[in-house]
């Protein structure tokens, strides 16, 4: 496979990816509530928030033991068909639970459990895989990868795309299932796409672990991401509750969600130009900070607020998230060997994933007992939290870093 239709399929890969996820991830705790009951019939918050814990749980093992596989053997490809796969069984399992008799609650609490397994097992390992293919290409075309934001744009596309689709269809039919169905639709498509070998050249030189063993300042970083991904995932999964108590419509929802996605696309275009003005670190800051900000004013929003204040607030959450992306992936880059790129993608997304789903259960702990404005802000203080250890312990070790030239 040459250059061109490498990059033509990494298109494909990020753009079905990214559809299958956004089709279906912000609706997902609303389709839960609905299916999910305790025997009383009141929705399990607390079993819902247990359910990212869960997953977070199985993800745990599966992205490092990913990350050394495909450094290893140099099986990325295979590794994303079967991870999409496997991903699109969890949530067809999650799919089942709609058509059951609310009676059926054990049972439906077994194939959520085991979906739920699933799903981490092989969700986990598929965004920092195709991460480190596109840092691969880039690095084998162009001898470094300034220019991921180029690809990874078409992530930020399809996920807006397929919000805005998902919010038009849950307001024309009013059924969460669908939205569901989409999603795994597209999880079979992605699995497709990736099973064909990668088109770029693998190095022969041996994969150097005595890097990473050494990389104090890598494992230091992931303690951030870690406290990142608690506040950012855990407030993203639960912000349709928010939405809900303003009795905001599944339509203006997923426009909400879609609009936060649309600043991401020019942003990622240009993230070579944005790290060349500020820089990565600067850049990973300004993207924490702005989801902060986010949360802060997301609990100045009275309840029964117009739904344009919600969809005005979502901007910021694309300006962050492409800011701490750009950020975030280039400290990685720069830190990793480049015989072990799939590993130390893999390993930060074993932080985000753990910080996620402890996120995830103590967010519906916490909003089981008192409410959702509570735990977002929470979540914003956690943020605030990450970024001063980041500037205070890993900024400085980066800079040191850079000086003596081994980043």
């Amino acid at each position: 496979m040459g250059a061109p239709s490498e990059k033509f399929r990494l298109y494909l890969l990020q753009f079905f990816y990214f559809f299958a996820g956004g089709s279906a991830l912000p609706f997902l705790t609303l389709y839960l509530k609905e299916v999910l009951l305790y025997p009383d019939g009141s929705p399990a918050y607390s079993l819902i928030g247990g359910l990212f814990l869960v997953s977070g749980l199985a993800g745990l093992v599966a992205s490092p033991a990913a990350g050394y596989i495909a450094d290893t053997f140099h099986a990325e490809n295979r590794l994303l068909s079967i991870s999409g796969l496997m991903y699109a069984l969890g949530s067809f399992l999650y799919m089942v639970l709609w058509f059951l008799p609310p009676s059926y609650y054990g049972l439906a609490y077994a194939l959520v459990i085991a979906g739920s397994i699933l799903r981490g097992i092989f969700m986990r390992p598929i965004i920092p895989l195709l991460d480190a293919q596109i840092l691969a290409y880039f690095h084998h075309a162009e001898g470094n990868a300034r220019n991921y934001g180029t690809i990874r744009w078409m992530g930020s596309f399809a996920w807006a795309f397929s919000l805005v689709a998902s919010g038009i269809l849950l307001q024309l039919t009013g059924k969460l299932v669908y939205p569901i169905a989409v999603h795994v639709a597209g999880l079979l498509l992605f699995a497709f796409i990736a099973l064909p070998p990668s088109g770029t050249p693998r190095t022969s030189e041996p994969t150097r672990w005595e890097h990473l063993l050494k990389d104090r300042l890598f494992f230091g970083y992931l303690s951030v991401i870690f406290l990142v991904g608690f506040s950012v995932m855990g407030s993203y999964s639960f912000t349709t509750y928010l939405m809900e108590e303003s009795e905001v419509s599944y339509l203006l929802m997923g426009l909400s969600f879609a609009v936060a996605s649309l600043p991401e696309i020019p942003l990622m275009y240009l993230g070579r130009r944005l790290l060349a003005r500020w820089g990565m670190s600067s850049l990973f800051l300004m993207g924490v900070g702005l989801h902060a900000l986010k949360l802060v004013l997301f609990l100045l929003i009275p309840q029964g607020s117009s739904a344009l204040l919600f969809v005005l607030v979502q901007i910021l959450h694309g300006c962050g998230y492409a800011f701490y992306y750009l950020g975030h992936i280039s400290i990685v880059d720069g830190l990793s060997h480049h015989t072990l790129r799939a590993t130390y993608q893999n390993l930060q997304q074993f932080a985000w994933g753990l910080g996620a789903s402890i996120g995830g259960l103590a967010g519906g702990i916490i909003i089981e007992h008192t409410s959702v404005r509570v735990f977002f802000g929470v979540d914003a203080a956690i943020l605030v939290l990450a970024m001063g250890i980041f500037s205070s312990f890993i900024l400085p070790a980066l800079h040191r870093r850079a000086l003596r030239g081994t980043s």
